[in-house]
């Protein structure tokens, strides 16, 4: 049995890409999973889109409800997509978001998600916005090429990683529901 789920196919996703690249400043103005050189997402970049309030003092993995973070105004394309992936999972809660870059030559190391936001939030889906036939998703042992405009759920809770092999940056948005 499969790991990958594919939740939706051919999902359009030029207008968030052309948003993000009209505003290269959003990349890594957090760097909370990124700045340690023991994280397993050390060598990607990340864009903050939904999380925890800031300036609360919550890490993140202390129970809060995410809230809209500056970026998510500047990328009003991806609005309805997120709307619509609730609906397709049928969706109570809507957790963090967070699009991530592996450029080239670069990986997400293997790990498994822990804490409160990752057992509240059960269901992720990844939103692939741009890929490369050589960027495998690795769950479990078994690996998947997601190409843009694919969204694909696998769990979080058993060891995953990415890597880059490719000429492209692969780019996703990470959105966690608890359903």
């Amino acid at each position: 049995m499969s790991r990958f789920r594919i939740v939706a196919q051919g999902v359009d996703v030029s207008g968030v890409n052309a948003e993000l690249d009209a505003h290269p400043e959003l990349w890594n103005a957090h760097r909370y999973r990124t700045e340690n050189e023991t994280s397993p997402h050390r060598d990607i970049n990340d864009i903050w889109l939904r999380w925890r309030e800031p300036g609360t003092g919550n890490d993140g993995n202390s129970p809060h409800f995410s809230v809209d973070l500056p970026a998510w105004d500047t990328l009003p394309s991806l609005h309805p997509i997120v709307r619509n992936l609730a609906h397709v999972v049928d969706a109570r809660v809507r957790g963090g978001i967070l699009l991530t870059e592996t450029p080239p030559g670069c990986q997400v190391k293997p790990h498994i998600d822990y804490g409160w936001h990752a057992e509240f939030y059960t269901t992720k889906l990844y939103l692939v916005l741009q890929s490369d036939p050589r960027c495998l998703i690795w769950c479990d042992g078994e690996a998947f090429n997601a190409r843009a405009g694919d969204v694909v759920q696998y769990p979080n809770n058993v060891v995953h990683s990415v890597v880059n092999d490719g000429i492209v940056a692969h780019r996703n948005v990470i959105i966690c529901f608890s359903c």
